[in-house]
């Protein structure tokens, strides 16, 4: 059973050939006991307003690196990698996707969540949501946005009882 309470199937059992262990499905990656300082870190993103989005240059001004991006996310790194003493690097996500199980692309996850898998990058930076699919494969963060999908429906006006309310629950053939 994993840390997402998910059943995995970790070997097989029979007469003849004993326990044999199957190989994982799902690998974590090992978190880095150490932030290396000097490293420069890949930080997969999707442009997404008001998260990330292109900076519109002034007149004149030539944008490049991680000046080209502006948004909440990239705020987020700017103050992440300054509490911590690291560069980072942003770039945009190759395929433009979030990433979910694909088993034609190598690493078996396309978007931000392969790019991670692969090692294409070592961290993404996004509105992306947390499933228990992509919890197998990468950590996440405590989520920095909620949304509370609901339906909302008119509340019934109480009504108040009469003298036959009492028949109600049944229609007026088996009374």
């Amino acid at each position: 059973m994993t840390v997402n309470s998910a059943m995995v199937k970790v070997a097989e059992w029979s007469d003849d050939g004993g326990l044999q262990p199957l190989s994982a499905k799902y690998v974590r990656l090992r978190p880095h006991v150490e932030i290396e300082k000097n490293r420069t870190y890949v930080v997969t993103t999707l442009l997404e307003e008001p998260y990330i989005m292109l900076k519109r240059p002034s007149i004149g001004e030539q944008l490049d690196g991680n000046d080209r991006f502006e948004g909440y996310c990239k705020d987020l790194a700017d103050l992440l990698a300054k509490k911590l003493g690291i560069n980072y690097e942003l770039r945009l996500v190759k395929d433009g996707t979030y990433g979910s199980e694909n088993p034609t692309v190598r690493g078996g996850w396309d978007g931000m969540v392969g790019e991670l898998v692969r090692r294409e990058a070592d961290i993404a930076i996004a509105a992306m949501t947390i499933t228990a699919e992509r919890e197998r494969v990468i950590d996440f963060s405590k989520p920095f946005m909620s949304l509370g999908i609901s339906i909302m429906i008119k509340k019934p006006v109480k009504q108040t009882p009469g003298v036959f309310s009492f028949m109600d629950p049944l229609s007026q053939e088996i009374w």
